[in-house]
């Protein structure tokens, strides 16, 4: 399934340039439902997020509300009744979780890179990455990038775990 890059010219400049974190956790909804968001619907989402500073924050920062995001994007996919949150972390090799023991579908990982910003992706249970946000074809009139940027991902630094259950 082919899903929308942060980098997409519709989206507005603040998701085009940090938005990947925000796009990587719309993935994970889209993904375990088989059901791709389109553009407009993603933009109701950020609005949305936008909204509330415990949501989307400056430079399209994530917060501790997070879930609203994804909560909003099965609601969008048809599937309201579904929850999706971060249910823990991998620190080292060391899983964390908050409030639970398991199992989650999905991580999302940050990246050291060697340019300007860190950058997030979606991984699988397994660590194999299945989405990433950025598309260099497409990064063109990015705000304090140059066109076609590529992003240089390093190692991953952090590794957030995500599950979706019926309610």
């Amino acid at each position: 399934m082919d899903l929308l890059k942060q980098t997409n010219p519709a989206f507005p400049q603040e998701v085009r340039r940090y938005g990947c974190r925000f796009m990587s956790m719309l993935a994970i909804p889209q993904l375990y439902l088989g059901k791709p968001l389109d553009v407009s619907q993603i933009e109701t989402i950020y609005h949305v997020g936008k909204s509330d500073p415990l949501v989307i924050g400056e430079n399209c920062r994530t917060g501790k509300n997070e879930h609203v995001l994804m909560q909003h994007a099965l609601a969008l996919l048809g599937r309201p009744t579904l929850r999706c949150r971060q249910v823990g972390k991998i620190k080292g090799e060391t899983v964390v979780f908050w409030n639970s023991s398991g199992p989650y579908q999905y991580i999302v990982g940050h990246w050291e890179t060697l340019g300007l910003d860190g950058h997030w992706t979606l991984f699988d249970p397994n660590g194999i990455e299945i989405y990433d946000p950025w598309e260099p074809r497409e990064a063109k009139g990015i705000e304090g990038l140059e066109d076609g940027y590529v992003i240089r991902k390093r190692i991953v630094d952090k590794r957030l775990l995500y599950r979706i259950w019926e309610t």
